[in-house]
């Protein structure tokens, strides 16, 4: 199977709109949709009660062609997490000027160029780019806390990107559809190349990985 991995928002934003994503989506004309979720969260997510970017498009594409739906995230981490990952980002916003003009220069690019620039070499830059900003920050700070929310952090996505890709691995392993779609944070599509580059060299892998744009 083929599967287009296309970085997203969770939220509009400038022209990465449900519409700018639906006419890719329509482009692309998946059979099957991989969803950056939990299998446990799929009903609250098809039933509205957590709607987002993704899902809204998801919503409107089902029901103009069948497709399948298919969870392939870990489960959801625990409401600690994401608040030391906040106070990471508030204090690494307060010490690091390259830092803030990362996240601006980001803004201003989505804003202006939507699900082009998520899906470009540029952006993944300057996801790089803040990647480092922040390490310097953290270095600058000597914060234990803080560098056990950053640890925290990247083991976890770490984690989650291995097992998005063997799930949506084993799928294409026993599928017959042609065509599907990974619908993925964009800041996860570096990490999500590289691990697809090292993992694909078997004569029977079972999925041929496509990025739209380049990473």
């Amino acid at each position: 199977m083929r599967v287009s991995v296309i970085g997203t928002i969770h939220e509009p934003f400038g022209r990465a709109t449900a519409d700018a994503l639906l006419a890719l989506m329509r482009h692309l004309r998946p059979d099957v949709i991989f969803l950056e979720m939990p299998p446990g969260a799929f009903d609250d997510y098809m039933g509205g009660s957590r709607s987002n970017l993704e899902a809204e498009v998801v919503r409107r594409y089902r029901a103009e062609r069948q497709v399948d739906l298919v969870p392939v995230d870990l489960p959801t981490p625990e409401p600690e997490f994401f608040a030391g990952w906040d106070e990471l980002r508030r204090e690494v916003r307060s010490k690091s000027v390259d830092y803030c003009r990362f996240k601006s220069w980001e803004e201003q690019y989505v804003e202006q160029l939507g699900f082009d620039f998520l899906n470009s070499s540029q952006g993944a830059k300057l996801t790089a780019d803040l990647h480092e900003a922040t390490l310097t920050a953290l270095a600058q700070l000597a914060n234990p806390r803080l560098s056990g929310h950053y640890e925290a952090f990247t083991s976890t996505n770490e984690r989650r990107d291995v097992a998005m890709l063997q799930n949506i691995e084993a799928y294409c392993a026993s599928s017959t559809q042609g065509n599907g779609v990974f619908l993925v944070g964009s800041a996860h599509r570096r990490s999500l190349f590289e691990k697809s580059v090292a993992r694909s060299g078997a004569v029977s892998y079972p999925v041929v990985w496509d990025f739209p744009g380049t990473v």
